[in-house]
């Protein structure tokens, strides 16, 4: 079939994307983590060791959980705690906090780092034999791309990073393919500067000339793995 009849047979929209963060998107991604982390309540972490049974040491190892990723965005912001959440009573509210109120960047930050972490996290949670989830990391990821597809967001979660999209056509027929070429050793430093082009782009207009290098810098790294 030729390009303009899969266009047509696609009917992609174009340009019908927004770029905030509604709340009803940020629950949702509360509701993911709740699913593939599980929730730990601020009431149960705080009783002393000799109250713990295993519903506790459970609780305790989601709270260490959380902890792990508030302490990463912590550092990444060079920060001591994150303003947004200093009324919690621990990182799991803190990091709830934080996503609801947020500003766009900031929550797709934690959103990101998250995600990204999730395998890592799940395997933490499950050593012990303690945590049972509901749903793995592969399939928390699927769930946060359809909440924005849902939300018509021009964000999707891809090789472990927030990549900005403008159009579900320029997504499935550029984006994409390019994101699986790349996974090749051989293409390493090409995708990485393709991500960071990306990641130029969804700063906005103020950073489209790195945007600009960073997309030559990757077609010439391409290039160059290809001829030789």
């Amino acid at each position: 079939m030729l390009f303009s009849k899969r266009k047509k047979a696609k009917a992609y929209p174009q340009s019908t994307h927004k770029y905030e963060l509604p709340i009803e998107f940020r629950n949702q991604v509360v509701h993911i983590w709740a699913q593939a982390i599980g929730y730990s309540e601020a009431a149960f972490v705080s009783q002393p060791a000799s109250y713990y049974d295993e519903e506790l040491q459970s609780i305790q190892q989601t709270h260490h959980v959380y902890n792990l990723i508030y302490r990463d965005l912590c550092e990444e912001y060079g920060v001591l705690s994150l303003p947004e959440s200093d009324q919690a009573r621990g990182p799991c509210q803190a990091l709830r906090m934080f996503i609801q109120s947020a500003q766009t960047d900031r929550a797709l930050d934690a959103i990101e780092l998250s995600f990204r972490k999730m395998p890592l996290l799940q395997q933490i949670l499950h050593s012990a034999g303690l945590v049972r989830t509901s749903i793995d990391a592969q399939e928390a990821i699927e769930k946060l791309n359809a909440r924005f597809k849902e939300h018509a967001i021009g964000f999707r979660f891809e090789q472990g990073r927030i990549i900005r999209i403008d159009s579900e056509f320029l997504q499935a027929e550029a984006v994409e393919p390019a994101l699986r070429l790349m996974q090749h050793e051989a293409f390493e430093g090409a995708l990485e500067e393709f991500m960071l082009a990306h990641k130029h782009y969804r700063q906005g207009q103020n950073h489209y000339d790195d945007c600009l290098t960073n997309c030559g810098k990757s077609l010439e790294s391409t290039l160059k793995t290809i001829c030789d």
